[in-house]
């Protein structure tokens, strides 16, 4: 990839932080439609997502449970700022809400965002997370994983989430 010919300014619409959580690289762009910093880059987080999504589905397929998998996921997502024990002791206070929620099993629900701010979700530690890709490129459009839900937000003010455990109960009814 060419070295960018804009000088680094946070505040452009070209302005990128590498998506690679092994780089994370500030950096500009020459097309709007680059976000890693290089061609490197970008190959090396695909192979990387792609790896994680062949192990995930091996493991399933191979009698491994959600858990298990989270397990070893969180070597790889986990937020960088919280300890073990911190991240350990938010996922679990993330799942005790996200389990006492009414939650329709056949499309999900959707909350406001300020409503699961209120009831205190730790929005820095989920299991993964990541831009949803069918969304503008500078919509703010994220999904967040917390093991067996899915929250996805699709516009600023709303989340709809999923509970994928009643999602596959329902397949086999």
């Amino acid at each position: 990839m060419k070295k960018s010919v804009y000088k680094l300014d946070p505040t452009s619409d070209r302005y990128r932080v590498c998506p690679n959580p092994e780089c994370e690289k500030k950096h500009m762009v020459t097309h709007r439609g680059k976000d890693y910093c290089s061609n490197e880059c970008a190959d090396t987080d695909y192979n990387r997502k792609r790896r994680l999504t062949n192990h995930v589905v091996s493991m399933l397929s191979n009698g491994g449970t959600i858990g298990s998998i989270q397990k070893e996921q969180q070597a790889v997502t986990v937020n960088k700022e919280l300890s073990d024990e911190e991240w350990k002791v938010k996922m679990k206070a993330n799942m005790d809400i996200l389990n006492q929620l009414e939650i329709d099993p056949e499309e999900g629900t959707i909350f406001g965002i300020q409503d699961i701010l209120d009831k205190g979700v730790a929005f820095g530690c989920s299991s993964t997370s990541g831009p949803l890709h069918n969304r503008p490129k500078n919509a703010p459009a994220t999904f967040l994983v917390y093991q067996n839900f899915r929250i996805y937000r699709p516009d600023v003010d709303f989340f709809l989430i999923i509970n994928m455990n009643q999602v596959k109960h329902r397949k086999h009814d």
